[in-house]
């Protein structure tokens, strides 16, 4: 940083951020390698002043000509370069000619732009953008904020500073080298021997700067976003983080076996789980950076553990004790990633003594005979007379390891796992104990706002429960919360002893090997998990739990599924697919009714109200993945329960848009899955709980969508009798998919449960969900105007779909002065 001006940045700087103002402190002359440039012909420099974010155009006057050309930008639209100035977009716009909405950006870019001829065609590329003296590539600081970065090596050092904080990235320097900088979380200082702007000349510049100047930036949103900024920054001094606190662990395991992690305080975790195979392994991580990326809800990074010393309590059952010190026999059970790319194995019996470890982050030597892999990822065996010392200042993560009693490391073939009987097990660890280990203070939890939050535990079965309670409560989610129990990691399931299961892929080979257990409606970590989850919602003002079961499953019997004509399954596009129930098959229902029991008592013993949502119930069309669409009637179990009713076959079509269907064969199968809702409310209506309330999501796009659904599909799965007002307690409607499309029936989503006859207090809407983070700038902005209408609407509670998405994709729904400087368009 050593070629820029010298500024003092301070909080005051989200204005600067907002018109680039800051730029006209750090780079106050054009420099000569944006004039050298532009010397070929080929290469020529403009402002943006359209940008289309569907096709990857953009519009950009030349200049000296003022020529306006159509170019090609080289992202795309849910990247950084739409981040530089769409959360500031004065307005969005529809070219008749090209057939397109576009954006006009209330401050312009400067680009460079590339004129490529061949034989046959000739185009204009945006190379990337320039500010007065840099030319730089697609990265420039998150919307909001301000970049501010050394002449020639834009991407590599910076200081990024605005409503997301502060950070940096700069050469190591000593304190007293020139470009040392010192991070006090809200405060960063650049000395050099230059002349430093202090706080107050740098407010007088900018002042200067708007003298006479139309920056197209109203005073609202001038206030709105300092507002943001400083409220975004509030930490609560009280509660910190710091390495390895319990709460902030992680997990994964490999899919044969099950885990769960959870806590009771910051300083204690526990693992509980299923092991099925004699090669299951479940990781315990520490990540230096926080892998809940939210910023508002992360613990941030810090990689450097010199003068660490960890230390804690541990009991286990179940799985090989961390004590064992049989070398040939116990495999590595402490895993530290560096971030130099070498990896290093110890066996913890080294820090054990009487139950209590201790680890030194400083002291960690790999004696010789013992193991690391270098940067090329090669297995290193320390040699006689050697030592290797892990590098405690750069660190990524440490792993512990959990395995069984009778773990075979199978080293023959190390993606072979060989079934055993079902083992469970837990690893109880109290009492962390952390020397040097201060990360940073917390932030406080925001106002409760107007929406509530969805989560699925297949999406986040790997997070503690503890922690994700509290810091949902921190981005203001209160009151009601509706938990999908998902399709692959909640149910018991065991597979036969002995048989041999090829891991090298995770597909249906694979997880056929193993069915789900009829006879047990919980594993054991599913168990604990909820038990903490609805234990710890309560604690964060969140008293009301939806426990959502749906009717698909990865690992049903296969006697269970849906099944066209031809016999083929009904499968979503997940991968590898899950599978449909038939609510025909007379095990379903009372293995269903079992699952929904187990899951309310764990609720209802934690103090909240039992609440049970049928998910999507419907009869499956193979609508994307099988030729003519055929519908999925013709599992055994449905075929003889019609036989056995009608005294024939059940008609068969190879194709859901056959229009000359019987009608009364429809009939019957829309009645059987309102006998399987039915089945449902009667677990939460029964003696057993008090007040229980049963509700049904009701996705109308696969059912009555006109444009999409075929007839037959729609008298079979549109479920009047179920979604009646005498049978649920509330409708939940859900139409993401009308939403991102932006299709004219979005509309119907608002009026279908009032059709059914339901008042505007027993209705619910879902917003969401985007699959993909490079739709998250779209989608994002569409499910946002989508809930605020269903508020405007009355419906009695809206729903954020889901967690997961919100932690991904940063967002701050809920406060619209920070949405507007993250993705919305006004």
């Amino acid at each position: 940083m050593t070629n820029s001006q010298d500024i003092i940045v301070t909080e005051g700087r989200a204005k600067k951020a907002v018109d680039s103002l800051t730029t006209e402190l750090m780079m106050p002359k054009v420099n000569d390698k944006v004039k050298t440039a532009v010397e070929n012909d080929r290469t020529r420099t403009g402002t943006i002043t359209k940008f289309y974010p569907y096709i990857d155009r953009a519009e950009v006057k030349l200049d000296n000509t003022n020529e306006k050309i159509l170019c090609r930008i080289l992202h795309r639209y849910g990247g950084e370069l739409i981040d530089f100035f769409t959360p500031l977009a004065e307005r969005v716009e529809f070219d008749e000619k090209l057939g397109e909405k576009y954006i006009v950006p209330r401050v312009h870019q400067n680009v460079l732009v590339l004129k490529i001829h061949d034989d046959d065609s000739q185009e204009n590329l945006v190379l990337g953008y320039f500010l007065k003296d840099e030319v730089v590539g697609f990265n420039p600081a998150s919307p909001g904020n301000a970049k501010l970065a050394a002449i020639g090596v834009t991407n590599d050092y910076y200081i990024k500073f605005g409503i997301d904080g502060l950070s940096y990235k700069l050469p190591k320097k000593s304190s007293t080298e020139v470009g040392y900088f010192e991070d006090e979380m809200q405060t960063i200082e650049h000395y050099t021997t230059d002349e430093t702007y202090s706080k107050d000349e740098v407010d007088e510049k900018i002042k200067e700067a708007q003298k006479g100047k139309d920056t197209n930036l109203d005073e609202k949103i001038y206030t709105e976003l300092l507002e943001a900024s400083e409220d975004y920054k509030q930490m609560s001094y009280e509660n910190k983080y710091f390495l390895f606190r319990g709460d902030c662990w992680t997990i994964n395991n490999n899919f044969e076996s099950s885990a769960a992690i959870t806590s009771e305080s910051t300083i204690d975790f526990k693992v509980t789980g299923t092991f099925r195979t004699k090669q299951d392994l479940v990781g315990i991580y520490w990540n230096s950076e926080d892998l809940i990326t939210h910023p508002y809800i992360s613990y941030g990074k810090r990689t450097d553990y010199r003068n660490v010393v960890l230390e804690f309590d541990y009991e286990m059952e179940g799985c090989k004790d961390f004590s064992y010190d049989d070398l040939e026999n116990y495999p590595v059970s402490v895993t530290i990633a560096g971030g130099n790319g070498e990896t290093y194995y110890f066996n913890m019996f080294n820090f054990i003594s009487n139950g209590h470890a201790t680890i030194p982050f400083n002291n960690l030597v790999i004696r010789a005979g013992g193991q690391y892999r270098n940067a090329a990822g090669e297995l290193i065996t320390v040699p006689d007379g050697q030592t290797k010392k892990v590098d405690a200042s750069d660190i990524k993560f440490i792993m512990l390891v959990l395995i069984p009693e009778n773990y075979d490391p199978n080293t023959a073939h190390p993606t072979t796992y060989h079934i055993m009987e079902n083992v469970d097990f837990t690893c109880e660890i109290t009492n962390i104990e952390v020397t040097n280990g201060a990360i940073c203070e917390e932030h406080i939890p925001l106002a409760p706002h107007k929406y509530r939050i969805c989560e699925g535990y297949d999406d986040f079965y790997n997070l503690n429960p503890h922690r994700v309670c509290k810091e949902m409560r921190k981005l203001g989610y209160t009151e009601w919360c509706d938990l999908y129990i998902g399709a692959s990691h909640f149910y018991e399931k065991s597979g036969t002893v002995n048989d041999v299961i090829d891991a090298s892929a995770f597909n249906h080979t694979r997880t056929e090997k193993m069915v789900l257990d009829k006879t047990v409606p919980l594993n054991k970590a599913f168990i604990a998990w909820l038990d903490c989850y609805s234990r710890e919602l309560l604690a964060n003002d969140c008293p009301n739990l939806v426990v959502s079961v749906s009717m698909e499953n990865l690992q049903c019997p296969q006697s269970w599924r849906q099944k066209d004509c031809n016999g083929n399954y009904a499968i979503t596009g997940w991968v590898p697919s899950t599978f449909f129930y038939s609510p025909c098959n007379s095990e379903v229902a009372p293995y269903m009714q079992s699952v929904s029991e187990a899951c309310l008592d764990i609720v209802v013993a934690n103090g909240m109200q039992p609440i049970l949502q049928m998910g999507e119930a419907w009869w499956w069309w193979n609508e994307n993945d099988r030729p003519n669409q055929p519908p999925c009637f013709y599992d055994l179990a449905t075929r003889n329960k019609y036989y056995n009713e009608f005294g024939k076959n059940i008609p068969e079509y190879s194709t859901s848009w056959d229009v000359n269907y019987d009608a009364d064969m429809m009939f019957w199968l829309n009645k059987q899955l309102c006998e399987y809702s039915d089945s449902l409310r009667a677990v939460v209506k029964s003696d057993r709980y008090s007040k229980g309330l049963y509700m049904a999501l009701f996705f109308p796009p696969s059912v009555t969508d006109v444009d999409r659904v075929p007839a037959m599909m729609q008298d079979a799965n549109y479920l009047k009798d179920a979604y009646n007002p005498n049978k649920l307690d509330v409708l939940q409607i859900e139409d993401y998919d009308w939403v991102i499309w932006e299709s004219p029936h979005h509309k119907e989503a608002y009026t279908i449960g009032q059709d059914l006859g339901f008042p505007e207090d027993r209705l619910h809407y879902f917003g969401g969900f985007v699959q993909y983070p490079e739709d998250a700038r779209i989608y994002w902005r569409l499910i946002k105007q989508s809930m605020d209408d269903a508020i405007e609407k009355k419906f009695k509670e809206v729903y954020v779909w889901a967690g997961s998405q919100v932690r991904r994709d940063h967002k701050m729904i809920g406060y619209d002065k920070y949405e507007l400087v993250q993705n919305l368009l006004k």
